[in-house]
């Protein structure tokens, strides 16, 4: 609960920074340093240690699924172990939480659903693309937007963004998931 207050706070001032879409003034880096280091220090030692390349063990690919649905997470961290068993997977169940590991490891690829309660898949997006526009991040091109959304409009509008790779409407298939890791994860 401790952690998720106070990445919910930092969040909600990125939020607000980013809905004013404030011309060439910056994200106060001090947020995101506020949230890392707050973060930081509720992790236990185990999960602790210095951001790990795209590669996983034995150069297998890491994948970051967020989902707030035990269900769909588990689905689909099935789905991607019988595609291939070594690829390392972290999953986690809050935007917040994918924010953390999106900012301080590097993925493959990363399976994003967009609703979710709090901090939703559109502001996980809209956090990627600001800090990517400002220069904090390198690369953001990996992303797979699961959504149930049915407006054409709206997916139209996921896959204009920078970070979208693609998007898959659930429920997702088998087949599906293998197209993106097959396209995406140079296997």
């Amino acid at each position: 609960p401790e952690i998720i207050n106070i990445t919910t706070a930092s969040f909600e001032q990125l939020k607000e920074e980013i809905e004013a879409d404030l011309e060439n003034t910056p994200i106060d880096p001090s947020h995101t340093k506020a949230l890392l280091t707050d973060w930081d220090s509720f992790i236990t030692p185990a999960k602790k240690g210095p951001p790990k390349a795209g590669r996983g063990a034995a150069g297998h690919p890491r994948l970051l699924i967020i989902d707030d649905e035990a269900v769909s997470r588990k689905l689909l961290e099935g789905m991607v172990r019988k595609f291939n068993d070594g690829i390392e997977i972290v999953t986690v169940d809050s935007a917040e939480e994918g924010i953390y590991y999106y900012l301080t490891e590097e993925f493959d690829l990363v399976f994003l659903d967009i609703i979710m309660p709090i901090v939703d898949g559109n502001d996980f997006l809209a956090i990627v693309e600001k800090n990517y526009e400002r220069g904090h991040l390198k690369d953001v091109s990996n992303i797979v937007v699961q959504t149930a959304v049915e407006s054409m409009e709206q997916l139209l509008s996921y896959i204009k963004k920078t970070c979208v790779q693609e998007v898959i409407r659930k429920p997702v298939t088998p087949e599906r998931i293998t197209d993106c890791l097959e396209r995406y994860c140079l296997m």
